[in-house]
Parts: structure tokens; C-alpha cells; sequence
């Protein structure tokens, strides 16, 4: 915040925060004048992310995650056309070239999610009462058509360690080939100490 106003990457967190956990952490109209700017890769992840962890435990997805994930997922109307065109052509056939499946993702995180853990216990963030500290920490990777992990963004909101701790161990993984590459969004909530 600058000033009293709301800072956009710290508003667009919130609104992903808010998506993983069900409930508006926004702030209301401070960043409502931000929401067409939020990255919709960014909004995607979380959302399939919160699908998946939904699918896993059984629970149904809350209302609020839903609704929004629909909202900022809308399609977007387009510019309007040109009134005159000087060259015609015809469409590109519109064949989509599958990338990683949910499946195939699933696979990969669940066999290497403890490694996270385990790679960056000496700077995980420590409570100083004795409650747990837990962070969300939201990772996407962008992976090759041929499996291996080509570029991570970390964002652990506060904990730039811990943050490039889990892009090292992340860079690791090795998914399955694909016909594409493929954009993965994975949230966690990484319980410190």
C-alpha cells in the first residue's frame, strides 16, 4: 500500500488467497479496480488447484471459490473488429495439442510434494508462540514437452528463503512427456515450525 492505496501485486495476492481459502480477504473496493488486471494464468492455477484438493478430500469446493473462479474465468468480450478489412484469410484449424493431463500432474506432486519438506526444513518459518506457522505458498511451473521442469515462479508472500528454497527443489521434478509444453499451477500451505 502506498499512500493509502492499494498496491496491485499486494491485491492480486489477496484475491488468490481468498480463492484458496474460500472467503473474501480483499479488502472491498481498495483493489476492486484492480481485477481486470490480474494475470489469468495466475487465477487458472489456483482455481484447478483448489479443483483438485477438492476432488482429493471429498469436500465440495466453497461457495465463494466457485463463484469467483467463475467470474474471473468468464470469457472477456473482444475488441470490436475492424469496419474494413483489406485481406481476408481463412482461419487456422483450431486443433489443440494436449499437454500434462490432471492425472499426470497429480502423480508427479504426490510422489514428490514431501521433498519440499524435507529440502527446506532449516528455513521454514518459525512461530515464536506455540502455535503452528503456516504459509501459502503458490508455485508454477512451466514444463518442456519432454517432462523436465523449465521454469519455476515461487510466491511465499514474506519468506523470499524459503521461496527459493522450494524453486530449487521444485526445478527437480521430472513429469511425463507431453505433445506440449504445459503451465502447472500447484497451492500449498507449508506448515513451519
Amino acid at each position: 500500500m502506498v499512500e493509502g492505496r492499494a498496491d496491485k501485486a499486494v491485491c492480486e495476492d489477496r484475491f488468490i488467497d481468498s480463492i484458496w481459502k474460500g472467503v473474501d480477504l480483499t479488502g472491498g473496493a481498495e483493489c476492486a479496480a484492480f481485477v481486470a488486471e490480474y494475470r489469468l494464468s495466475r487465477i487458472q492455477n489456483v482455481c484447478q488447484g483448489a479443483q483438485i484438493r477438492s476432488d482429493r478430500t471429498g469436500e465440495p469446493m466453497p461457495a465463494f471459490s466457485l463463484q469467483t473462479c467463475r467470474a474471473a474465468l468468464a470469457p472477456r468480450p473482444s475488441p470490436a473488429k475492424p469496419a474494413v478489412v483489406a485481406e481476408q484469410r481463412a482461419p487456422a484449424p483450431d486443433v489443440a495439442v494436449p499437454g500434462l493431463d490432471e492425472k499426470a500432474i497429480a502423480r508427479v506432486v504426490d510422489a514428490n510434494w514431501r521433498s519440499i519438506g524435507r529440502d527446506c526444513s532449516e528455513v521454514a518459518p518459525r512461530s515464536r508462540s506455540h502455535e503452528p506457522l503456516n504459509v501459502t505458498v503458490t508455485v508454477t511451473l512451466d514444463v518442456a514437452a519432454a517432462g523436465e521442469v523449465r521454469q519455476v515462479a515461487v510466491r511465499a508472500r514474506g519468506y523470499p528463503d524459503l521461496e527459493r528454497c522450494i524453486e530449487r527443489s521444485v526445478r527437480a521434478w521430472v513429469f511425463p512427456a507431453a505433445e506440449r509444453d504445459t503451465e502447472v499451477g500447484i497451492p500449498l500451505v507449508f506448515a513451519g515450525q
